[in-house]
């Protein structure tokens, strides 16, 4: 088996001198442990990992955050915070993630070093830490002001493995050039769930920067036509309900016309040519609070289909903030005349930026959008 192209190290762990060409810059693994924390940095110009010690942070504090959090977004049944305190309290969470993880990685030699070069960065938390948001961390000012925030250091990623991430580079590799194959899936209304109505001027924009894209609206946007078109499109938009199921994670679903279309059923798929899927959907990046380490959720299932780049939601989003969302993302995609993946993590980072200037106070509206790929 192992003498098959690709299959090199089948059954074996995958050596470090393969993981390290994962990032083009470093890749953080964020390692939560009642026995210590540390981040462990993997760069390509490195031979081995680079541990940092994270005295500042436990596991028993990021367990904490976490359920702080769960609070904030509603997830605890058990707790109840008030609506004027959400956003206080997210910035609170934000800053802890700084002082005691995100600045200790910034700050090492190393890693300011890389970051001076080519400021993007990977993230793959573990334990509680991997539902927290550590691409937003910092000390926002009042101005909403970033210059103490990681934003203002470097463009971040996620990935659930270093695997993982080399997958979707050896895919980016593939890609032709040749325009994108854009299928956008919109449920500005649902049967039995609230309504969505800026997802019309969210297909708008879509249709501006892909007119010859296919969209499924409404009524039309059904089961068997949503599988069976994905199967036939490089680049997917889905722009509805999304939830994700604690007790069955494979049951986590977009919603469409006729029902959801679950982890199961997406798994079924088999596109081809694949480049890039925006989930702006609700959750469809939170994973279960029984599995942290499992990354058992919508996003990491599209990229499981092939798709390199996923743009994908840690939480329920605001309707009427999604469609600039898309409109600057894809804007900044098309600048040589047609969207291009290669530059999403980018493009995301800048729409984000300029959605959280208008929003300083609010990270509750800016800080759920994450980028999964190279």
């Amino acid at each position: 088996m192992r003498q098959i192209d690709g299959f090199e190290h089948f059954g074996e762990p995958v050596p470090y001198s393969r993981l390290r060409s994962a990032a083009t810059g470093p890749a953080v693994i964020v390692n939560v442990s009642v026995l210590g924390c540390h981040a462990l940095v993997v760069q390509a110009s490195a031979d081995h990992a680079e541990a940092i010690a994270l005295d500042d942070l436990t596991a028993v504090a990021a367990a904490e955050h976490a359920d702080l959090l769960f609070a904030i977004l509603g997830r605890r049944p058990d707790v109840v915070v008030p609506p004027e305190d959400r956003n206080p309290l997210l910035l609170k969470i934000l800053t802890w993630l700084w002082t005691s993880t995100v600045s200790h990685v910034l700050d090492h030699p190393s890693v300011a070093r890389a970051l001076a070069e080519n400021p993007r960065i990977w993230w793959c938390a573990t334990g509680s830490m991997a539902v927290l948001p550590l691409h937003a961390a910092g000390r926002y000012g009042e101005d909403g002001a970033a210059d103490v925030t990681v934003s203002a250091r470097a463009v971040s990623s996620y990935t659930p493995t270093l695997s993982a991430l080399l997958r979707c580079r050896a895919a980016e590799r593939d890609f032709r050039d040749e325009p994108a194959r854009q299928l956008a899936v919109g449920l500005p209304e649902t049967p039995g769930m609230t309504s969505l109505p800026a997802v019309r001027r969210e297909l708008t924009h879509l249709r501006h920067h892909f007119p010859n894209g296919r969209q499924l609206v409404g009524e039309d946007a059904t089961r068997e036509e949503v599988l069976v078109s994905l199967g036939s499109c490089s680049w997917v938009h889905w722009a509805c309900h999304g939830e994700q199921d604690n007790d069955d994670p494979a049951q986590s679903a977009f919603h469409v016309w006729d029902g959801p279309v679950t982890m199961s059923d997406l798994s079924a798929v088999s596109p081809t040519g694949v480049e890039l899927a925006f989930l702006s959907a609700c959750n469809t990046a939170t994973g279960t609070t029984r599995l942290v380490d499992e990354a058992l959720h919508l996003a990491a299932t599209t990229q499981l289909l092939g798709y390199p780049h996923v743009v994908a939601t840690l939480w329920s989003i605001e309707d009427f903030e999604a469609p600039g969302v898309t409109d600057g993302f894809y804007r900044r995609l098309s600048t040589t005349g047609r969207p291009r993946s290669a530059g999403a993590a980018q493009a995301l980072h800048e729409s984000i930026e300029e959605l959280r200037r208008s929003a300083a106070d609010e990270p509750l509206v800016w800080a759920p959008y994450v980028h999964f790929g190279p």
